[in-house]
């Protein structure tokens, strides 16, 4: 599974066939077929292990802390992701720290 992250909002989505955009705009992504996307503005793609994922969620615990499943930020050079923004360099809005700190939020809020 592909999914979008747009370094300026945050925004994380999943791709679809028709095409998605973050929350403020600048960046974006569609699937061209079941393997390929193409992507665009600042986003940045990430990809999820799929069986990593259906392991995981049938594995799901009653508490806990849950259970891990492989996510991986695909590489500027990917023969499954065509990227219209021609690689751009991931800049952060404010500091890195921050930023990290309103994604571990933001992960924290589904547990």
């Amino acid at each position: 599974m592909k999914l979008l992250f747009c370094p300026h909002c945050q925004d994380v989505l999943k791709l679809r066939f028709e095409q998605r955009t973050c929350e403020c705009g600048k960046s974006w992504g569609r699937y061209e077929d079941e393997e390929h996307a193409r992507i665009g503005g600042a986003a940045v793609p990430l990809g999820i292990g799929n069986r990593s994922l259906v392991d995981a969620l049938e594995s799901r615990p009653a508490d806990g802390k849950g259970t891990t499943f492989l996510a991986f930020v695909i590489p500027l050079q990917s023969p499954s992701v065509t990227d219209e923004g021609h690689g751009a360099t991931l800049k952060f809005r404010g500091s890195k720290t921050r930023t990290l700190e309103m994604m571990e939020a933001l992960l924290g809020e589904g547990r």
